[in-house]
């Protein structure tokens, strides 16, 4: 199944309800803001997400990069 939304605040929508469904038996973190622009979101353990800003350099988060949240502390996922 596809959904096509024309605007990210509808992305956003979309996909915060599929994320609650897919990781509903998954550990879930306190929300937080993917994007400066948008509410924040909720964040659970085993979500795949991809960096889009050059956060953490010298510990290697940078932008373009993907990640797995494993642990989440201080309001920092790792």
């Amino acid at each position: 199944m596809a959904v096509l939304t024309v605007s990210r605040s509808a992305t956003h929508a979309v996909n915060r309800v599929a994320i609650d469904r897919l990781f509903k038996d998954q550990v879930r973190y306190p929300d937080i803001r993917y994007d400066n622009d948008l509410p924040p979101s909720a964040l659970y353990k085993t979500t795949r997400v991809m960096i889009t800003q050059n956060r953490d350099q010298q510990h290697g988060i940078i932008n373009g990069q993907g990640a797995e949240v494993v642990n989440f502390q201080n309001k920092q996922c790792f």
